[in-house]
């Protein structure tokens, strides 16, 4: 009896000939809003209710290329964290199509996990560990050998700043700066 198996690789290939890191292509979400399950004021209890809809992204077309730096600015409410979460497959966009070095963020979801990174203004990480171990951790969660994850988390703390002899002391010593690098890698 052959078992039929499905073995993703640790790391997802990108192919070298990818010039597009980003492909937004007339992205747009809406958000519908809810009805209150309450009446609060008397004034409104006879009006028939509107049905609102928000367009959080509207029709959004961008490309960024390999190794180009972007920053997403706007006011409060414009869109940016809808943006970033669809990016990194937190959200479904309603229309248009999104990529991440060629994988489709609703398709190949998992595959988009394993390429990027968010990070939040709150990064979450257990304070008493090291870097190392944090995301040694995180590399246990996508099947990544260890001695393999080892070697690719020296190479990117490396190219992050942080100092070898940094790499095994406690995250609650160091700066938010250096603990937002770590959260990056």
């Amino acid at each position: 009896m052959a078992i039929n198996v499905d073995i993703q690789p640790a790391v997802p290939v990108v192919n070298d000939d990818t010039k597009d890191a980003v492909v937004i292509d007339s992205l747009t979400k809406i958000f519908k809003k809810s009805r209150p399950l309450l009446r609060w004021h008397k004034k409104n209890a006879g009006q028939k209710e509107e049905k609102r809809e928000v367009r959080a992204v509207d029709n959004v077309t961008i490309t960024i290329k390999r190794r180009e730096i972007v920053g997403i600015l706007g006011s409060n409410g414009s869109g940016k964290s809808t943006l970033i979460r669809i990016l990194s497959t937190l959200l479904i966009p309603d229309s248009g199509h999104v990529s991440i070095f060629g994988y489709d963020v609703v398709k190949n979801d998992r595959t988009v996990q394993r390429l990027i990174n968010r990070v939040s203004v709150e990064a979450s990480f257990f304070k008493k560990l090291s870097p190392m171990e944090n995301l040694i951790y995180a590399a246990r969660l996508y099947n990544m050998p260890g001695d393999e994850a080892r070697l690719e988390i020296r190479r990117i703390l490396g190219r992050l700043g942080i100092k070898p002899d940094r790499i095994g002391a406690p995250l609650e010593n160091m700066s938010r700066g250096m603990q937002q690098k770590v959260a990056i890698a």
